[in-house]
């Protein structure tokens, strides 16, 4: 039952009629297995934006990057999630924050689609401090006014094209 309802996100009324329990049962079951997979150490949360002050990123670098998923187009405010960047269509965007090192999630930043990349992370007010290296992809041009550490794609222009060898790069 916590399978079915994971994947397919069922109502409780829903997984009740199908397994034959009734709703509060349901949710009682569900609660009870949630409730024990995150007291258990494999279960881990995401150690935060705050967790990037500690002294355990020192001199490590860090991946920010953000990524668009489709949403049904809403009744209302409709301008707020459209993005004409995939398909056109009604997105969310999710900043992703990940150690290189270990490839673990630090942090998440959520927003509506129509949100910029990096206005993304300044509304996110994730702390960087000056010895930890960011990499990140064009969507951020200008975070380097703010961080000096930081590793963005050289952009192609028609005046200078890539060389050869920035292109294997």
């Amino acid at each position: 039952m916590q399978e079915v309802y994971w994947r397919e996100y069922q109502t409780y009324f829903h997984l009740g009629k199908s397994f034959d329990i009734s709703e509060a049962n349901c949710y009682r079951n569900i609660k009870w297995i949630e409730d024990i997979l995150i007291k258990n150490s494999d279960f881990q949360q995401l150690a935060g934006k705050k967790a990037l002050i500690n002294d355990y990123f020192n001199d490590k670098t860090i991946i920010i990057d953000a990524t668009e998923t489709p949403i049904q187009r809403p009744k209302k405010r409709q301008k707020q999630s459209y993005s004409g960047k995939k398909k056109k269509t009604h997105t969310i965007k999710t900043q992703v924050i990940i150690e290189q090192e270990t490839k673990k999630i630090i942090a998440t930043s959520f927003s509506l689609g129509k949100k910029h990349d990096y206005a993304l992370f300044k509304e996110s007010k994730i702390p960087i401090l000056k010895n930890i290296k960011l990499i990140v992809d064009s969507g951020y041009q200008g975070i380097q006014k703010n961080h000096n550490n930081v590793l963005i794609p050289t952009k192609k222009t028609k005046k200078n094209p890539f060389k050869q060898r920035t292109k294997a790069i």
